[in-house]
């Protein structure tokens, strides 16, 4: 299965190519306010480079947030064009879960992404790994690193 993804969430872009064997492609950008005109030219090129079209693909992820409202709407809606002009399917995922099922961690463990939201606030999440994947225990939210400390503790 090929998948083209994109988290357009936060500062910095990330375009990934994935198929069963791992990553095919990926840039990734620091966009600095001008994401709506660099994003379809990166997704272009990812997939140029790798040979591929968007009629290769069999999936488009994007991600959810929390981050930057602006920058997931953009991210959501190129992805949904993307996916319906080529009718291919389109994955949605909450940018936390992403960072969580990507952290090693042993049993019972706990994991705790981290995403700057405002000044002194951290977006976050709280999963435990249960062996196989990562458990959310606690929704998304934004705190200070004090409120999450005690959270946590």
């Amino acid at each position: 299965m090929l998948i083209l993804a994109l988290d357009t969430s936060g500062d910095v872009c990330t375009i990934a190519l994935c198929d069963d064997s791992g990553l095919v492609a990926q840039t990734v950008f620091k966009h600095k306010m001008d994401l709506l005109q660099r994003l379809a030219p990166n997704i272009k090129w990812a997939l140029d480079d790798s040979g591929l079209t968007p009629n290769d693909l069999d999936a488009v992820a994007v991600s959810l947030g929390p981050g930057s409202f602006t920058g997931i709407r953009i991210g959501v809606t190129t992805a949904k064009g993307l996916a319906y002009a080529a009718d291919k399917k389109i994955i949605g995922l909450p940018t936390l879960d992403i960072l969580a099922a990507g952290m090693m961690a042993e049993p019972m463990d706990l994991i705790v992404p981290l995403l700057v939201a405002r000044p002194g606030e951290v977006y976050n999440a709280i999963y435990r790994f249960d062996g196989k994947r990562p458990a959310k225990l606690t929704e998304d939210s934004a705190l200070s690193i004090d409120e999450l400390n005690d959270r946590i503790l």
